[in-house]
């Protein structure tokens, strides 16, 4: 495999991704693309709340990224979708947000949508990161 050839970054326990088409990240020329990560547990099961679904997000978030040697401080854009008034996000999300992006921050696009594709999701968050040069 050539060093510019992207490869597929599958944590252990998200093989299942497969089964919908898509790898969790890929690794193609120094950056982690993350596929949109929802707020469910190590069993699959969704969090009760918007806010107990964005932390498992977040650490679904983790996962990937550790999975290719990266941590959050190497997040260099993140979007999140949340279904329903996008207006009331920054209420509940900024504090978790806060808590493990250091400065200096990502570029962040937060967007309302009416659904996800899993019934139930109410957040589903999406990065790109920086490989750190070895």
């Amino acid at each position: 495999m050539t060093a510019n050839k992207p490869k597929a970054v599958v944590p252990a326990g998200m093989e299942g991704a497969a089964n919908y088409g898509f790898a969790p990240g890929r690794i193609a020329n120094g950056l982690l693309y993350i596929a949109g990560q929802i707020g469910v547990d190590a069993n699959g099961q969704l969090g009760a709340s918007a806010e107990e679904q964005a932390s498992l997000a977040l650490k679904n978030l983790e996962r990937v990224l550790a999975a290719a040697g990266c941590t959050f401080t190497d997040v260099i854009v993140m979007n999140t979708f949340h279904v329903g008034d996008c207006t009331l996000v920054n209420e509940w999300f900024l504090p978790l947000k806060r808590d493990i992006f250091p400065a200096p921050y990502p570029a962040w696009t937060s967007m309302g949508v009416t659904s996800l594709a899993i019934p139930g999701a109410l957040i589903e968050i999406s990065a790109i990161a920086e490989i750190p040069k070895e």
